[in-house]
């Protein structure tokens, strides 16, 4: 399995265990974790425009996502998981934090999943009532 999928796969573990109060192995996102050295580097664009970057270091696959395994390693240990929740579509296997003001959020994405449910839900309104849509 490639470095991708397996990060994916292992991450999607954590948070399905971790909604359901259980304990998860880290040792996969750990491994990601460590190979993640960086160092700050200080950019200097223009007279007022000053930043900071975070350079990191990029030489295997394992590397380049170790920001995700960071991200996916904030959520796991300080994310509010009562806002995590799973998309409502059956066939979608995706997780999503609900930052919406109502937190009613019910799937991964309106322009996916969202959108392929309303459009089912209407035609099958459109059935029942006789017309065809």
């Amino acid at each position: 399995m490639n470095a991708a999928l397996k990060l994916r796969e292992n991450v999607r573990a954590l948070v399905e265990a971790r909604k359901a109060g259980r304990r998860g192995n880290v040792a996969v996102l750990n491994s990601f974790l460590e190979e993640g050295p960086s160092h700050p580097k200080l950019i200097w664009n223009a007279p007022r425009a000053v930043s900071v970057e975070r350079i990191r270091r990029r030489g295997s696959a394992e590397a380049i996502l170790a920001p995700v395994a960071e991200s996916a390693a904030e959520l796991l240990a300080m994310g509010n998981f009562a806002l995590v929740k799973h998309c409502e579509d059956r066939s979608c296997v995706l997780w999503f934090v609900d930052q919406t003001k109502a937190h009613r959020r019910r799937w991964c994405s309106m322009a996916l999943c969202g959108n392929r449910n309303k459009v089912a839900a209407h035609r099958k309104r459109a059935r029942r009532g006789g017309r065809v849509a």
